[in-house]
């Protein structure tokens, strides 16, 4: 059915909606009403969630996948895994609040309550409820008193707007999950209430507003540029959890991360300051000590433009991709240095930036809820791209890198396969680079999605191996086919036989566990020498050619054709 046309149900199934939704509205005078047929998969929603949210119609078939796609891609997991309960019959209903997207792209947010009820016949089986949109005057995190994380944007957005220069920082437990899975959510929650509770008194002597975000984070902002005040709050509270605290007599050892950014009067946007005070954040916790992270420790004009450009770039992702390009490397056979691959790599610059180096904006804008979109787009115009070197060598492989957020999308499989169709191209000529970020996700997650793409006949590849403490792990427990060795072991390989060694280790450990070796960075006709003494397949890197836009590199893959 077309997203735009009305669906009329059966008469008796529409009658049997008609007079449940009644009842329902009965008590829903300031909420949207919705009402299920769980059985037919039909459902009946108010005027008024059409209007707001551009629903299709007041009768919808398969409502539950067209309502989850406007909830926010960062809300969507709890909200999935909470409605295939009632569906399934282990719970009885749902009360939860999320973030929807309107008709016009924006999101507000929504509390939404349900309930299962059954029907004069054992086999009828509904779902009703009512949605009341907050909007924006829902700001009080119940748990800890602090304003919430849509508060937190709200006023951010308002001190970017009026030029208010200020000192932004993150704070959350390490390894915060654990504390769930060992001790229960209660003791979790009051964990994060202990931690609030030394927060707000360490910050009150300073003129700052406190801001409780998902898990264990909070969020200071302190209404003038004093980083050094802040910083020592934070060496305060660090001292705290130097030794054991206690929590509801329980003594428990933790440790903190943190991030921080200051705002200055320059271009930028909501969106863009928190990613980037997100991967300070991410930073501080990766470290062994969970030191304070300062995004772009310098306050020089280059610095400034970085910021601004990353916000730019943001705003590129809805605006058809704007300075956008993806450059192509080969990857060439070992032994006859023909072309067998490519890797799609993503580039962007402006007039105004110049060219910004994807290592800058990748990993701090891959959390956005946008870069999902920049992901699909690179793979299918990758895929078009490549059709014609298809025709030539039927079994040419297309690396496309896949970030965090893309395998995080509950939608990315099937993104992926409709991809595929759209362009035409077979999966066995498709491979999925995973990322170092991506060694962060749950691994059984990660693992059925990779599953997944090797069942539709799509090649899985492991990028920089070598350079994680992970790798050994992530060969063991996924279904992987290539390993892509980090170029930090072949820099020195003429010279070092430690070097030589462990590219020998890695290639013999790789022929045991059935994958194939890709090298990357290899600078010269040497290199290519001493490689072709080990059990690698293929080689990439600048002898052979750097990254080109899509002309050049055509002309380059013909050289280099077998």
């Amino acid at each position: 059915m077309n997203n735009t046309e009305a669906y009329i149900p059966e008469p008796q199934i529409k009658a049997r909606l008609d007079n449940l939704f009644k009842i329902f509205s009965l008590i829903g005078s300031d909420c949207y009403i919705f009402v299920c047929d769980i059985k037919n998969d039909i459902s009946r929603w108010s005027r008024g969630a059409i209007d707001l949210f551009g629903l299709p119609s007041e009768y919808m078939q398969g409502a539950g996948q067209i309502w989850e796609e406007h909830i926010h891609p960062k809300d969507r997991k709890s909200y999935h895994k909470n409605i295939e309960e009632v569906f399934a019959g282990k719970a009885a209903g749902h009360d939860m609040q999320y973030r929807a997207k309107t008709r016009d792209g924006s999101y507000v947010v929504c509390s939404c309550s349900g309930t299962v009820f059954h029907g004069e016949k054992n086999d009828e089986f509904f779902f009703g409820g009512a949605i009341r949109c907050l909007g924006l005057r829902q700001f009080m995190d119940v748990l800890t008193g602090c304003r919430n994380q849509y508060g937190f944007f709200f006023d951010l957005k308002n001190k970017i707007n009026a030029n208010h220069e200020c000192c932004i920082m993150q704070i959350g437990i390490r390894d915060f999950s654990n504390v769930n899975n060992s001790y229960g959510y209660y003791f979790g929650n009051r964990v994060i209430q202990d931690l609030g509770g030394r927060i707000r008194r360490l910050i009150s002597p300073l003129l700052c507003d406190v801001y409780h975000l998902d898990g264990s984070q909070f969020i200071i902002v302190n209404n003038s540029k004093d980083v050094e005040r802040l910083k020592d709050m934070y060496a305060k509270l660090c001292a705290q959890y130097r030794s054991f605290i206690t929590v509801d007599d329980q003594e428990i050892m933790l440790s903190l991360g943190a991030g921080m950014l200051v705002l200055n009067t320059f271009k930028t946007d909501v969106r863009t300051m928190n990613a980037c005070l997100n991967y300070a954040f991410e930073a501080s916790k990766k470290s062994h000590q969970g030191g304070l992270v300062i995004f772009d420790d310098v306050e020089d004009e280059k610095k400034r433009n970085r910021l601004e450009a990353l916000s730019v770039i943001r705003s590129c992702i809805g605006r058809d991709y704007n300075g956008f390009e993806i450059n192509y490397q080969p990857v060439v056979a070992t032994k006859t240095g023909r072309i067998t691959a490519v890797e799609a790599l993503i580039r962007w610059s402006s007039p105004e930036y110049g060219r910004i180096p994807p290592d800058e904006f990748i990993p701090v804008l891959e959390n956005d809820v946008l870069f999902p979109q920049l992901g699909n787009w690179i793979l299918r115009h990758s895929l078009i791209d490549m059709k014609p070197l298809l025709k030539v060598l039927p079994n040419f492989l297309i690396h496309v890198n896949a970030s965090y957020s893309q395998f995080e999308s509950d939608f990315f499989v099937d993104e992926v396969a409709r991809i595929l169709n759209e362009t035409g191209i077979p999966a066995k000529n498709l491979c999925i680079e995973l990322t170092e970020r991506c060694r962060l996700l749950d691994i059984e997650m990660l693992r059925q999605k990779l599953k997944a793409f090797k069942q539709m006949g799509i090649k899985i590849a492991l990028d920089d191996f070598g350079s994680g403490y992970s790798s050994i792990a992530c060969v063991r427990d996924l279904p992987l086919d290539i390993l892509k060795v980090d170029r930090e072991f072949v820099q020195d390989i003429e010279t070092n036989p430690h070097s030589r060694g462990i590219i020998e280790v890695i290639s013999h450990f790789a022929s045991v566990s059935k994958l194939d070796v890709c090298v990357e960075g290899v600078e010269n006709q040497n290199i290519v020498e001493i490689l072709k003494d080990y059990s690698v397949d293929t080689l990439q890197g600048y002898y052979f050619s750097r990254p080109l836009p899509l002309a050049e590199f055509m002309v380059k893959a013909h050289e280099l054709l077998p």
